[in-house]
């Protein structure tokens, strides 16, 4: 009797541990990768989100989760990614001996399920892929030099999307919505083109995939094609708009309504557009082309009420928060609505992401305290400039905006404070080339190298991957904020900041108050 109860505890032991191993499994996935050329003493860093807003705001808003691995004996990178509880996104990347990194993918934004297994197999072609011919969001310089396999399970995904991607990338229909200098609608362009591969293969491949990869990979795809589509036809209307061309105008409206305005396949992926890291933005470009083109009365209030209307649960939620993520700087119509966004969002990562948008710019809160060259090549930081009202601008090459605001405004406030050594303007460029960034302050169009209350500093290329600029979560240019004399941020509020008088009369505030004080 005693030998039974002891057989079948141990049985039940081994069912319990044999279950949550499997549980384990099942809340894991493994990526291994075996590429061409790889060295013995190369390193590798996975970069996993399990929450994404956007592609382009991979690492402001949501920090990913990074493993970093060696070559193994097998002449592979293995990354075991853990507690994996849904569909979320990687990027693989050789290590980065920069300071400050700015990883450059092997490969990018690719789904992973929980319990993937999937090897991945990069050669070299032999040959220069001159085929590659448009710059599409799913691809960089590698797959023009190796060809990509994917196998194990869950990898059905990964070869469909690569095979999209390269095929896509081979069209070379016309790029553009309208023939050149004119508005006249290209029948057969690139856009239509990348649809048809796109939902062909999809089909192709969707008794391989689980069905929310389907979902999730289809929005992915159908979004980030017609995003420049969007783009392309905004930018049409705008200039339209601009040159009070009345012809021009009633040209784009009509294209808009025959060409664009037809249900696209993605409203058919409800469950995917939750996770998809493509969909928020074409989601809030579409909501803008809207309300600019079909002139709804309804929308007349804004993207935002669009959005919060049209949309329910976490894709709301999602477009909503990556509305402010971008906006929310330099947009007065945003900041007072940043508060009831609060109120109605309900998924946890999202509404962690609107607290902290105002969380580190703060009225009150310590500035970051920043380390930057300057022309010369001397570090420049915040603690350095203590005791002074600091007024920094951050901007970059080509910026029209940018460009603007220094001319008519921020080039009279330096003029207006030239005299005053309690006062520094701090001019911070991110621009990836230094020559562009010499040659631009030079200019004067950007800021200025002869008034000696102003500080040109540079982020060392790394463009949005400075810290201050991760730090303050600046995803809008021009960018402004004032710091008082104790290095605590004043506002950074564009209603504060937007014209002379106001820059003038908050900054002699501040001078006084530190006098009365």
């Amino acid at each position: 009797m005693e030998k039974n109860i002891l057989l079948t505890a141990l049985l039940l032991l081994n069912f319990f541990y044999g279950h949550l191993s499997a549980q384990k499994k099942l809340h894991c996935g493994y990526i291994n990768v075996r590429m061409e050329g790889a060295k013995r003493e190369d390193t590798s860093k996975l970069y996993f989100w399990q929450n994404v807003l956007s592609s382009s705001l991979f690492d402001k808003f949501i920090q990913p989760k990074i493993y970093k691995v060696s070559l193994n004996e097998n002449k592979e990178w293995h990354f075991q990614l853990s507690s994996i509880s849904r569909p979320g996104y990687f990027i693989i990347c050789k290590d980065s001996n920069l300071a400050v990194e700015s990883p450059i993918p092997i490969f990018n934004r690719y789904l992973i399920e929980p319990g993937d297994s999937v090897t991945i197999v990069i050669k070299k072609r032999g040959y220069v892929n001159k085929e590659i011919g448009w710059n599409y969001s799913g691809l960089n310089d590698l797959y023009e030099d190796y060809v990509l396999t994917f196998s194990g399970r869950g990898s059905a995904k990964y070869q469909c999307r690569y095979r999209i991607d390269t095929m896509i990338a081979k069209d070379t229909s016309a790029y553009g919505v309208f023939k050149l200098g004119t508005y006249q609608y290209l029948s057969r362009n690139h856009y239509l083109v990348a649809h048809y591969i796109a939902d062909s293969l999809l089909k192709a491949y969707r008794k391989f995939m689980s069905p929310i990869a389907f979902q999730i990979l289809a929005a992915d795809l159908y979004s980030e094609i017609e995003i420049p589509r969007v783009r392309l036809l905004l930018n049409k209307y705008e200039i339209a708009v601009s040159n009070m061309d009345s012809l021009g105008l009633r040209i784009v409206k009509n294209t808009y309504f025959n060409y664009f305005n037809n249900d696209l396949p993605i409203g058919k992926y409800s469950r995917g557009l939750a996770i998809s890291n493509s969909y928020p933005m074409y989601g809030i470009l579409d909501a803008i082309t809207k309300e600019h083109i079909e002139g709804n009365p309804l929308l007349g209030q804004g993207t935002y009420t669009y959005l919060k209307n049209e949309y329910t649960g976490m894709v709301r939620d999602r477009l909503l928060t990556l509305l402010f993520a971008r906006e929310y700087h330099v947009s007065r119509v945003l900041q007072p609505l940043l508060q009831d966004a609060q109120k109605i969002v309900k998924t946890s990562y999202c509404l962690e992401v609107l607290n902290s948008i105002q969380s580190s710019l703060a009225k009150g809160k310590t500035a970051y305290n920043f380390s930057l060259v300057d022309t010369a090549g001397n570090i420049v930081t915040l603690k350095k400039l203590k005791g002074k009202v600091i007024f920094m601008d951050f901007w970059f090459t080509g910026c029209g905006s940018c460009k603007g605001y220094y001319k008519n405004i921020l080039a009279k406030a330096e003029d207006t404070f030239k005299d005053n050594p309690n006062v520094v303007f701090v001019s911070v460029s991110v621009d990836k080339l230094k020559n562009v960034w010499i040659k631009s302050i030079y200019s004067n169009a950007y800021s200025s190298v002869t008034h000696k209350n102003v500080i040109n500093l540079y982020t060392g290329g790394v463009a949005g991957n400075s810290p201050v600029i991760r730090y303050y979560k600046i995803s809008g240019y021009p960018f402004q904020l004032l710091i008082d004399k104790s290095g605590r941020i004043a506002t950074s509020s564009w209603d504060d900041l937007n014209t002379l008088p106001k820059i003038r009369d908050k900054i002699t505030y501040i001078l006084r108050q530190t006098c009365n004080n």
